[in-house]
């Protein structure tokens, strides 16, 4: 008997002990799971009963310092850690948190108490040294944290040490001297980290003035140990955000020369790149020159390319064509079938001699591999040269075979819709420029279709006056279609009025007239709420730019911001608030 109930008692004991762990266990997964959500008061409730039973449970005592600080119990939290440290007096890692704690309680001496005893207990301890500046930066000690590891880089006896984190904390401090001062130390230490550092620095999101006291201090990285071209390359670019473009160039070459002859080409390639889009064709040209006569193989052809751009851009469209001219002799694919396509292009657009382009095309064809042979901008350009001579069947019966192999290009089908508008078939240009618009909806072509098709719906009367200025902006006739957009601007009560202004606009600008942006300013006077105010608008803006009237041109971008949240150049005006830090 007396057996008997000494197994009943086991058996009852480990029932209660078996209860008593599933109970645990659950409240322990209740606890996570109100973490997970951020329910901290909640996990707080259930932390604290378990802490009372299981006060030396690791789980449960890391567990309940995340609730506390979740639910900013930071008196709990201090009372807490105190506790563990009377029974583990020399764990600097709770020095350290009990630091924090009173940092969040913003009690700073009770705080530097803390820290030093973490550091008496580590003081070698790299670690320790980033948990306390980690607390400091999250609480904006700022100058505190400076002094901190400045101090605690002496101790350790490397002045290149905790360079990244100073770097940080001199940036918010606005030392810019400072900043790169730490870059440099850390480059020191590690020169293959360089990259690392450009994506710190962060040159695209500065604003002119901390561009102008980076860019003074940017020399004390050649006292690191990366290679010369980086910093040159660094500078280059703050130079370019600047609006320096010699000085960029200047750099630009001093990052090449510092580079082994046979890795010369890719910097100024992209260089060149980047000024033929900022239409800075004068330092494109000066920059592609050193291309074919620094560098050698595809670098040196493909500088002779840009050279050719650049030239175009200037105006000096007979010395673009003598470069292109080498190009094609040499026969090099791609770069010669690119050579012909914009020697067609300049002869075209430029020079106006549609027989020569179409000549040029041709030979090339005829001496590679057929028409295709020029790709997309060939067909494109062959397209034009019909269009260009008033030969529309040709021109619809051409684009519409080329569009039919090149089924994604919106230049094709664009160009494909015009020429039904030019030859006055307006129905087959409707439906053409419907598909542009449905396959195309975002595109900047797509955008013209819809106007377009606006005014063939609301505006029939007005075709026949706007189809000849239309179609000499086609050709390029620049000067013709101005004085065409001028005769129809004068009949103000024109329903589609902030069309031909903004057509003219256009003109007048591409022909270096201050005029067009008396035009553009009279287009958002008398429309605000066109489709092409905001346009507009930005024009106006990049001319004060030009002007150096930033603080206008500021005005105007956040005026679009504000007033048009759905202009189609929403993204670009945001792009460029940014770069002045308004954004």
């Amino acid at each position: 008997m007396r057996k008997f109930s000494s197994i009943l008692i086991i058996i009852f004991l480990f029932c209660s002990i078996s209860l008593i762990l599933a109970d645990k266990s659950h409240d322990i997964e209740l606890a996570k799971r109100f973490l997970a959500i951020e329910k901290y008061d909640k996990a707080v409730d259930v932390l604290e009963k378990l802490y009372i039973v299981y006060p030396d449970d690791s789980d449960v005592r890391f567990m309940l310092r995340q609730a506390y600080t979740g639910a900013k119990k930071y008196d709990k939290l201090s009372s807490l850690l105190q506790s563990f440290l009377l029974n583990t007096p020399d764990d600097a890692d709770l020095w350290v948190e009990l630091g924090g704690v009173y940092l969040s309680q913003n009690k700073p001496d009770d705080s530097w108490n803390a820290f030093d005893r973490a550091v008496s207990l580590k003081p070698k301890d790299k670690n320790i040294v980033i948990k306390i500046h980690n607390f400091l930066h999250q609480w904006s000690f700022i100058d505190d944290d400076i002094k901190f590891l400045k101090k605690s880089r002496n101790r350790l006896g490397n002045k290149n040490l905790f360079a990244l984190e100073l770097a940080r904390l001199y940036e918010i401090s606005g030392k810019f001297d400072n900043v790169v001062e730490e870059y440099s130390r850390y480059l020191k230490e590690h020169p293959d980290k360089f990259s690392e550092v450009e994506r710190r620095i962060s040159v695209s999101q500065r604003t002119p003035d901390e561009l102008a006291q980076l860019r003074k201090s940017l020399n004390s990285l050649f006292d690191s140990r990366v290679p010369r071209w980086q910093p040159w390359q660094l500078i280059s670019i703050v130079e370019q955000k600047l609006g320096h473009f010699d000085k960029s160039l200047d750099a630009m070459i001093n990052a090449e020369n510092s580079r082994d002859e046979k890795r010369r080409g890719m910097l100024m390639a992209s260089f060149v790149g980047d000024m033929l889009k900022a239409k800075q064709f004068a330092i494109a040209e000066k920059g592609a020159r050193y291309m074919f006569e620094k560098t050698g193989g595809n670098y040196s052809r493909t500088g002779r390319f840009y050279r050719a751009r650049a030239l175009q851009g200037m105006g000096k469209y007979n010395d673009a064509l003598i470069q292109l001219d080498t190009l094609m002799m040499a026969k090099v694919p791609p770069i010669s079938q690119d050579a012909a396509v914009f020697l067609a292009q300049i002869l075209l657009e430029n020079l106006h001699n549609p027989d020569s382009a179409q000549q040029i095309i041709e030979n090339y064809s005829e001496n590679t591999y057929g028409r295709n042979s020029l790709g997309e901008n060939g067909l494109i350009i062959e397209g034009s040269i019909y269009i260009y001579k008033a030969q529309f069947d040709k021109a619809k019966l051409f684009l519409a075979d080329a569009f039919k192999s090149n089924s994604n290009s919106q230049r094709l089908a664009y160009m494909l819709g015009m020429t039904y508008f030019f030859s006055e078939s307006y129905d087959t240009a409707s439906t053409a420029l419907h598909n542009i618009v449905a396959k195309f909806p975002k595109s900047s072509l797509g955008n013209e279709a819809v106007e377009l098709l606006l005014i063939m719906e609301t505006a029939k009367d007005e075709l026949e006056q706007i189809r000849k200025p239309i179609y000499l902006m086609f050709i390029h006739d620049t000067l013709s279609a101005k004085n065409e957009w001028a005769k129809i601007a004068e009949k103000t009560n024109s329903e589609i009025g902030d069309y031909i202004l903004w057509k003219l606009g256009i003109c007048q600008l591409a022909l270096g007239s201050d005029s067009g942006y008396t035009t553009m300013q009279n287009l958002y006077d008398k429309f605000p709420k066109s489709f092409y105010s905001p346009l507009s608008l930005e024009i106006l803006a990049d001319s004060k730019i030009e002007r150096g009237d930033t603080q206008n041109a500021i005005e105007l971008y956040t005026k679009i911001i504000n007033d048009y949240p759905d202009a189609v150049n929403i993204e670009t005006v945001r792009d460029k608030l940014k770069m002045f830090g308004n954004l």
